[in-house]
């Protein structure tokens, strides 16, 4: 699930093998997984012209990406005067949004990724600073 702010991307960064930063350029909705909840499966490709990255190296061949997630709980929801709007939003994932800038974290497979994090402009600097102090306390 698609998961927002600096604090969330600092925190996976470290767990990643390969991280980037870009601006979505594609967000094709492939197939849904019948599960409950469902599984959306999404291909993914950005904009190659800023890519940031942070960990790891990203190969020209890889221009498009897997990304799955849960899809939409389907329940009857409470009434709205009963919930808070936070967790009625928690109830209704993010969907990939075609110029949206997001870090990227992928572990293990290459062509996949594992955790997609929405990033405002204002947070871009803080995530690039601090990828660059814990690369730099890594090698020192």
């Amino acid at each position: 699930m698609i998961s927002k702010g600096k604090d969330s991307a600092i925190e996976n960064l470290e767990k990643s093998n390969v991280a980037f930063i870009g601006k979505l350029a594609v967000a094709k909705k492939e197939w849904v997984t019948s599960s409950i909840p469902p599984i959306d499966h999404y291909i993914l490709k950005f904009d190659q012209s800023n890519l940031v990255t942070l960990r790891g190296r990203i190969y020209e061949k890889m221009k498009q990406f897997q990304y799955q997630q849960k899809g939409a709980k389907e329940c009857v929801l409470p009434d709205s005067d009963d919930m808070e709007a936070e967790e009625i939003e928690n109830l209704i994932p993010m969907k990939p949004t075609v110029g949206n800038t997001y870090l990227a974290c992928i572990t293990d497979n290459l062509a996949k990724i594992e955790k997609l994090i929405l990033l405002e402009e204002a947070e871009l600097n803080d995530v690039v600073r601090k990828a660059n102090e814990r690369r730099r306390s890594v090698l020192c």
